[in-house]
């Protein structure tokens, strides 16, 4: 927050203007979505195993709202909701990730599963989703689509306080698998199999099954990043 002055002996002038600042630094931006595409990454590989054992394909869908129309999670998750509903109805989990960007209008791009033979018609998409505009098609690489909807450009406008990132559906096996992804790379490297690690602030990691206490080697210091003595 910054205020406005004037220097000693100028006329008064108008009351001090707080000023909320809602840009995001360049930096927390780009930290922001390198988290994003790590994420969007073990999801989507997590999916493609659990799409195997189900029999599932991948579909690219764009959610386009009216320019200037404001997003909401809410709408997105209305959407979901009635696709997770029809698949519950074949025992088929829903499998999904989505992005948020802005270009000429804000817009969610996703990545679903759906059943192979079962088709998202025009008609169906028209009726839940009626905030815009909605596109569908199969997947033909879920590689090129995770990047392209990963990529940091068109995010950069979207507004402060909004999510840029969503995934849901994963097996007891995916959720271990996202949960070592999320960790540090030098916990990763030293982490026996089957642990169960969680943070201690101002400690470092513990093994919840065996008690097992993890310290990190790094240390920061006014010179940057070394090893501890």
């Amino acid at each position: 927050m910054s205020y406005t002055t004037t220097p000693c002996g100028s006329p008064p002038a108008a009351p001090a203007v707080l000023v909320k600042k809602i840009e995001t630094s360049p930096l927390k931006h780009k930290k922001r979505i390198q988290r994003l595409k790590r994420k969007l990454s073990a999801f989507v590989k997590e999916h493609g195993r659990m799409a195997k054992k189900h029999g599932l394909y991948a579909v690219a869908l764009t959610l386009t709202y009216r320019p200037g129309d404001e997003p909401s999670g809410k709408h997105v998750s209305s959407l979901l909701d009635k696709l997770r509903a029809k698949l519950k109805r074949m025992s088929k989990p829903l499998l999904y990730v989505w992005t948020l960007e802005r270009s000429a209008a804000y817009h969610y791009h996703l990545m679903i599963w759906l059943p192979r033979g079962i088709r998202l018609e025009q008609k169906q998409l028209t009726r839940w989703w009626t905030h815009g505009f909605s596109d569908a098609e199969a997947c033909r690489s879920t590689f090129r689509w995770a990047k392209y909807i990963g990529k940091s450009e068109t995010k950069e406008g979207v507004a402060k306080g909004l999510r840029l990132f969503g995934a849901g559906g994963l097996d007891m096996e995916g959720e271990d698998a996202m949960r070592f992804a999320g960790l540090p790379r030098w916990l990763q490297c030293v982490l026996p199999v089957l642990s169960r690690p969680k943070r201690i602030p101002r400690v470092g990691w513990v093994d919840i099954l065996t008690g097992e206490l993890f310290i990190c080697p790094y240390v920061w210091t006014s010179r940057g990043m070394r090893l501890r003595s």
